[in-house]
């Protein structure tokens, strides 16, 4: 965000008294035109008691109170009875309306008469008050944004300021002061309170962001799997497969909303000796939907024909449709396979994102198409330009070369020579920056090592050896070790795909004590957010309506409980058991982060 950009609000200043008296008297109209709609006096006199003659309303004069229900008045007029379920006045003034309008105008003109005689007398009390307080307009103002502050901080309603308790409070605490009604507080200074905040949030910010930004050191990276699976849609909308695909997803979605169509289609199932499943309904922000839709599709084809065949409420598939699903299939499983792989939680997943790439390039071009696959192989080049496009970095980024060098399953198979010096060039010089802080590396700059000082002099003086810099040989010798490490690594061969990196490290720390430093730091970071996701949507079932009273540490607990139970399902026997519990500790601060984002948004 530049400063150009940041919208500068200005300051909004604090009402006086005169416009919050606007806002009381718009509340009152407000409320009046919400009551009664289409009414055209708007009034909203309350019955009161016949004996209280200074409050009742004007059109009591023209009618009479049922004695034996209080909800009824009889008309002395013509003697009609009128039902008033709300307890306001308004049926008798509509009433007088349409059948003595003559009376009606007399009422309307001595309602309004007793009105202004009744608002002239409030504002003369209202302005001997104020000239009889020692209370001054700006103690008044503070008081009001004080209370705008706690309504927003306590997430308070703006009826609170007219609740009892709270008055009898502010009348002990500040005698002379008085309220505004809510409608103050939610039209005027709630807005106030707003703008205030968030030009002082942009000033922070023009201030502070491009400090923060020059001083951030880590690297971002995307998420792999979704970066991939905006490939698939970026070839999709390529090629001409959109309306195939959204009409496999239609049929889907129709048998997932109708019943009946559901029954029909479990019995299909039955008849064919198939076991009844559900269609997979596609969602946008899930990863593989799509294919997993498709999939289920093409295993229950005979019995979905069928029931499609029968049904009025959805289009039937054709053979070459079918032909052509089972093609794009074909194309999307090993973008589905490299997906599945990069979202584990159990294995270094950031190593494998050069690896997968190979593997999904190698997979499509290793499809046979024939002549009537044209769309398939269309569809295949697509992906293959969007994985160059959106991928490219994966190449150049040292961070994923690093990665895939340290992982003893991949080492330096995926690289040409000229790509395995500048890893290893790297690697080294990060080694020695890890093992050497720069404050040492100062300190040893200046050492020096002279041969017994000057007792070698005269005729001995060729006995004496020259100045080492004691530095350069510890950085030469740490140098050479690290070489040698690098050799030994390389010449003990790939271990198996399917074993563990971490275990394999941590077995052969003492024989790469130097490199192993290296593979902790890089083979710890996952290359998807797929299981930041599920902690967030497990803390999310956890802190529902019900548990919002959820302690922080309570929900913390439950969190990990949840995360041991799902992490520690099959058996946890030698390497496996050791590979859940370094798994479990690399996940301690992503279970922080959930909890504080949770709570924070809770």
């Amino acid at each position: 965000m530049s400063s150009e950009e940041i919208e500068v609000v200005p300051e909004i200043p604090m009402l006086d008294d005169e416009q919050m008296n606007v806002d009381n008297e718009s509340e009152g109209e407000d409320d009046e035109d919400d009551d009664h709609g289409d009414d055209v006096d708007n009034s909203e006199e309350v019955m009161t008691d016949a004996s209280n003659n200074s409050s009742r309303s004007v059109a009591w004069t023209y009618f009479k109170r049922d004695t034996r229900n209080n909800k009824k008045a009889t008309c002395n007029l013509c003697s009609q009875v009128l039902s008033l379920p709300t307890g306001t006045t308004s049926p008798m003034f509509n009433h007088l309306r349409a059948k003595h309008k003559d009376i009606y105008e007399v009422c309307i003109e001595e309602r309004n008469r007793k009105r202004k005689s009744s608002d002239s007398s409030n504002d003369q009390g209202k302005e001997k008050k104020r000239k009889e307080s020692t209370m001054t307009r700006a103690e008044r103002q503070e008081i009001d944004q004080l209370i705008m502050e706690m309504i927003a901080i306590d997430l308070k309603p703006f009826s609170c300021v007219e609740d009892r308790g709270f008055k009898i409070l502010l009348k002990k605490l500040a005698p002379e002061y008085e309220p505004p009604c809510r409608t103050t507080f939610s039209r005027s200074l709630a807005p106030i309170l707003y703008h205030r905040t968030k030009q002082k949030l942009l000033n922070n910010l023009k201030e502070d962001l491009q400090l923060a930004i020059s001083q951030l050191s880590d690297n971002h990276l995307y998420c792999v799997a979704h970066t991939l699976n905006l490939v698939l849609k970026d070839a999709e909308s390529e090629t001409p497969v959109e309306e195939l695909l959204t009409k496999f997803r239609k049929i889907a979605g129709h048998f997932h909303r109708s019943d009946p169509a559901r029954q029909k289609f479990e019995a299909a199932q039955r008849a064919f000796n198939c076991e009844p499943l559900q269609l997979v309904q596609m969602v946008v922000t899930r990863w593989n939907s799509e294919y997993e839709m498709l999939e289920r599709m093409e295993r229950l084809q005979k019995p979905l024909s069928q029931v499609l065949a029968d049904s009025r409420d959805s289009e039937s598939i054709s053979g070459a449709e079918w032909s052509k699903v089972n093609c794009l299939m074909k194309v999307m499983k090993p973008l589905y396979d490299a997906t599945q792989i990069s979202c584990g939680v159990k294995y270094p997943t950031l190593s494998m994102v050069k690896p997968l790439l190979s593997g999904i390039r190698n997979g499509l071009n290793s499809i046979e198409f024939d002549d009537e696959s044209e769309i398939g192989q269309e569809f295949a080049e697509n992906i293959l330009s969007g994985l160059d496009v959106r991928f490219c970095d994966v190449d150049r980024d040292l961070i994923f070369k690093k990665s895939t060098y340290l992982d003893p399953r991949y080492k330096n198979f995926f690289y040409e020579e000229d790509e395995i010096k500048d890893i290893e060039d790297d690697i080294k010089l990060e080694v020695i920056k890890f093992l050497i802080p720069d404050d040492d590396s100062q300190e040893l700059n200046t050492l020096t090592r002279e041969s017994s000082g000057n007792q070698y002099s005269g005729f001995w003086s060729f006995m004496k050896k020259p100045t080492v810099n004691v530095r350069d040989k510890n950085l030469e010798t740490l140098r050479s070790e690290i070489s040698q490490e690098m050799i030994l690594y390389l010449n003990s061969g790939l271990i198996n795909p399917q074993q563990d990196p971490l275990i394999w490290w941590r077995e052969e720390k003492n024989r790469y004590p130097r490199l192993s430093l290296m593979a902790r730091r890089y083979l710890g970071i996952p290359c998807t957010s797929a299981e930041s996701e599920r902690l967030f949507s497990t803390a999310g079932d956890i802190v529902s309506d019900k548990r919002t009273s959820l302690s922080p540490d309570s929900e913390m607990r439950e969190l990990q409980q949840n995360y041991g139970i799902r992490g520690g399902e099959g058996q946890q026997s030698g390497d496996e058991g050791h590979a859940q519990l370094e798994q479990a500790a690399r996940a301690q601060t992503r279970l922080a982060g959930a909890h504080r984002v949770q709570h924070i948004s809770r």
